[in-house]
């Protein structure tokens, strides 16, 4: 969904709810802006305080533009947001720096703000006359409006952004007994995909709490199946309830849930646009974790300014197909059933492993590797 912004002023006033905190004199926050929702991105990073900082800040935001090229996604509006006593003097640095490093075929036009969120006001850059604008409100009529529909609620500082989604080391809730995870295990994929998204489902609606079984269960449905996993990744991409959700299950999840609620709900909340809580959700992934791919994933993707609705696109593609990879996997269930009980084995001890569907890894006990859903 896109939301134009007739004035600086518009942009200024919302940029908390677009990054999720209320920046302050350390920080510099980069908007791209074209023609189509796909030209959009936002990126934001610790303030340069001197010279060779901000070359290295606009160096980065130069890369960005360029990774985010090659995705079909031109800006060709550039705005540049400083706060603090040295914010137009980093605000400039930014912009020259930046300059240097756009391609030749690159020439967007660059628009530098300078907001006092504490008074609520902003200043435009006018490079004609080398001069800033007096100070403006940055309220208007449209602001709370977006603001609605964008439905964040910006934390006080980077930090507090972070905090909220830091697993608290305590464990609320415990894993299923083993008898009701193996029941799960031999249960069909279209089951146990119907029963997750039904519990996610459910607790996304407002006003519901979760049951004592509800994180329990979604954990070890996910945990069972790398397809049923993927259910949950590419399920209505862009809700932030659902992402939520995750969040809640994360922070106070057994130890062996970490990883898997963590790249989950860091991708959910990075395909929902929450950007700051998708990267801190994947940093916490174990990177020898089976999942840690999916972790990297939402990390590049941060890196790369690469812009949350076109992850969405992707994940949607998925899950087109997901339905009937999960009838063809229990159909491939039923087959290897109905073959192990005209020929069974012979000479098999407690111990033997047992037999394994293509594409199986004897890595993570509980959750099989689909064939063909590999990471």
């Amino acid at each position: 969904m896109s939301y134009p912004l007739a004035e600086p002023a518009e942009l200024a006033a919302l940029v908390p709810q677009l990054i999720e905190f209320r920046p302050d004199d350390r920080h510099v926050v980069i908007f791209g802006f074209g023609d189509r929702e796909d030209d959009q991105f936002v990126t934001f990073d610790i303030s340069p305080t001197n010279t060779e900082e901000s070359q290295h800040f606009s160096e980065q935001a130069a890369n960005t533009l360029q990774i985010i090229g090659r995705y079909d996604c031109h800006p060709n509006m550039i705005t540049i947001a400083s706060y603090g006593e040295h914010g137009k003097a980093r605000a400039h640095a930014v912009e020259d720096g930046l300059r240097t490093q756009l391609d030749a075929g690159q020439n967007p036009s660059i628009i530098q703000l300078h907001i006092d969120l504490a008074a609520q006001t902003v200043e435009t850059y006018l490079p004609n006359l080398d001069e800033w604008t007096l100070p403006e409100p940055i309220k208007s009529e449209r602001v709370d409006a977006v603001g609605a529909l964008l439905g964040s609620s910006p934390a006080a500082s980077l930090d507090d952004a972070k905090n909220a989604y830091e697993h608290t080391g305590i464990s609320v809730w415990q894993p299923l007994p083993a008898a009701e995870i193996d029941a799960i295990n031999n249960q069909k994929h279209v089951d146990r995909g119907t029963e997750a998204l039904s519990i996610l489902d459910r607790l996304a609606t407002p006003g519901e709490h979760p049951r004592d079984t509800d994180y329990p269960r979604l954990a070890a449905l996910m945990d069972s199946s790398t397809l049923i996993r993927d259910l949950v990744i590419t399920h209505d991409t862009a809700s932030r309830p659902q992402a939520e959700v995750l969040r809640q299950a994360f922070l106070a999840c057994p130890p062996e849930y970490v990883g898997l609620l963590g790249a989950v709900g860091g991708i959910k909340h990075y395909t929902a646009g929450d950007v700051i809580g998708g990267k801190q959700l994947a940093l916490q992934v174990p990177p020898n974790h089976p999942d840690a791919s999916i972790a990297g994933m939402v990390s590049t993707a941060v890196e790369a300014g690469f812009p949350p609705h076109k992850l969405q696109d992707l994940l949607n593609n998925v899950n087109a197909g997901l339905g009937t990879t999960l009838r063809e996997a229990d159909l491939l269930a039923d087959r290897n059933k109905t073959k192990r009980a005209n020929f069974p084995e012979t000479g098999r001890t407690t111990n033997q492993a047992s037999p394994q569907q293509p594409g199986t890894t004897t890595q993570q006990s509980s959750k099989e590797k689909d064939a063909g859903n590999e990471k």
